[in-house]
């Protein structure tokens, strides 16, 4: 018998970040109208838990039309929510919140208020693009341009916060002891010490002027990899940003994007196809 498809109304797949852990092996995560997260058994669909992500000890969190007013576009609801996953733990983010969810029976951890950045084209809602989990800590740009980091398991309680001016953070990422922060265009990029907040320096990149071929950058072996013309890509050390770690790599066209096909391999591909390892 062909499998039968079903339909889940205002509902988005939540994609997770992280290893699978046994709470996923058998069931789907659903994005609910932006602000409830389900749990599905793969096998037929059944119900398992939903999970409504209100900030705790508050009644309403913001009206609907608060809502439409700051993030008038909205993506199609077909497009993926994205989610972190450490342990049994869940972490996704709405609109007005940053929530952890146990993954065994929905049982709400934690959440706490948090404004996302708002990029055009892109739900804010359901989005690992700002907030990120390393090594058991959760790290979060908002749309104040505040950086702030807590552990997993206590997420309310910010170890440390930092905010540099004139900075609009859209992206934040971890390795090792280093934090990369970068903004909507990815062509100035901050680094951070995850430790202890210590702002070690500011990465430029050149960027080509039309915004659907901007490139990625990329950190690979404690450098972060960026285009520095539009045939050239910059190598710069994480712990002494601006300093190359190697001289700048060719490509015979343009470039097209920059991406780790293994976790300590920096893969360079041109506008003909053409790709450096």
């Amino acid at each position: 018998n062909s499998p039968e498809a079903t339909a889940y109304p205002n509902a988005r797949p939540i994609v997770v970040r992280g290893k699978r852990t046994e709470p996923l092996a058998d069931r789907m995560l659903l994005f609910v109208d932006d602000r409830t997260v389900e749990a599905r058994r793969v096998e037929d669909g059944e119900l398992l838990w939903p999970a409504e992500l209100r900030l705790l000890g508050e009644m309403i969190v913001e009206s609907q039309t608060t809502l439409d007013n700051r993030f008038p576009t909205r993506i199609a609801p077909s497009e993926p929510a994205r989610g972190l996953v450490h342990g049994q733990t869940l972490v996704v983010n709405t609109r007005y919140g940053i929530h952890a969810v146990g993954l065994l029976t929905g049982r709400r951890l934690w959440s706490r208020r948090f404004n996302p950045p708002y990029a055009a084209h892109q739900n804010p809602a359901g989005s690992d693009s700002c907030i990120w989990i390393h090594d058991g800590y959760l790290i979060s740009v908002d749309s104040y341009g505040h950086l702030e980091v807590a552990r997993v398991e206590s997420g309310t309680d910010v170890l440390w916060r930092r905010r540099v001016v004139d900075r609009h953070w859209q992206t934040v990422r971890a390795t090792g002891d280093f934090l990369v922060l970068g903004d909507a265009g990815l062509q100035q990029v901050d680094v951070f010490r995850l430790s202890d907040g210590t702002h070690l320096g500011m990465c430029t990149f050149t960027q080509p002027s039309e915004p659907s071929h901007a490139v990625n950058v990329a950190v690979v072996d404690n450098a972060i990899c960026g285009p520095a013309s539009p045939q050239k890509v910059a190598a710069m050390e994480l712990g002494t940003p601006g300093l190359e770690r190697w001289p700048a790599v060719e490509v015979d066209d343009d470039l097209s994007q920059i991406f780790k096909p293994a976790e300590d391999v920096l893969a360079i591909a041109d506008r003909t196809g053409g790709i450096k390892l």
